[in-house]
């Protein structure tokens, strides 16, 4: 018994020693600003929480109220209604949407939010690619209006941010009238074109929904 306390103590002071001899710093450690005298539980602890605060914060930033009220004019009537967040699994982004509208896939990587009740009106919803050439975008916007109408004009965007770096084209045929908006923002770049009339005139109605799309991939 002796024996095994005499080892037990040898072996503790070679530990200590070894420690006390010890007067090198990791190149990790230097980095993180912190020795081996310095570490020790509490502060893994903290960084842990601290990791955890982070991660609900970040996640936090992402939930959206499943309900949103959006004003907005209708043939010159002002009206404000409770839209619905809807999800779009074919392009991965958000958006609230009013009532008498619906949200649904066209094609691959095209949707349309359309008035339930006449599927003439609606409005095609496309995120491009971040690298997409503007430029030719901006043609091929103007070359599809001219193809159905032989006047295109530029028109000024909607005084909203989510619309404040964008172009907007317009054409009018046989009292229906195509406006293709090319939106470049947080959300990335947008293609939007929405077909409506001049006596069922809901432009605005779509471009107060569309200021409501996020982008869930970024």
């Amino acid at each position: 018994m002796k024996f095994i306390n005499l080892y037990i103590t040898i072996g503790l002071l070679a530990a200590v020693l070894t420690a006390c001899g010890t007067g090198e710093t990791s190149l990790e450690e230097a980095k993180n600003g912190t020795s081996p005298e310095q570490e020790n539980v509490e502060p893994e602890e903290e960084s842990l929480q601290e990791d955890n605060n982070e991660e609900t914060d970040q996640s936090d930033t992402m939930i959206r109220l499943l309900e949103n009220k959006l004003s907005f004019t209708l043939n010159g009537e002002t009206k404000e209604e409770t839209a619905f967040l809807k999800h779009s699994d074919n392009q991965g982004y958000s958006m609230y949407i009013l009532p008498e509208y619906e949200l649904t896939a066209e094609e691959p990587n095209k949707d349309v939010v359309m008035l339930s009740n006449d599927g003439e009106i609606f409005m095609r919803v496309e995120l491009l690619p971040e690298d997409v050439d503007w430029n030719a975008t901006e043609q091929t916007a103007i070359e599809q209006l001219q193809a159905v109408a032989s006047e295109v004009n530029e028109v000024t965007p909607p005084k909203l941010d989510f619309f404040a770096n964008s172009k907007v084209y317009e054409a009018k045929i046989n009292g229906e009238v195509i406006t293709s908006y090319l939106v470049n923002n947080n959300e990335g770049v947008i293609k939007l074109t929405s077909f409506t009339k001049e006596s069922a005139d809901h432009r605005d109605s779509f471009i107060k929904m569309a200021e409501t799309i996020v982008n869930e991939a970024k």
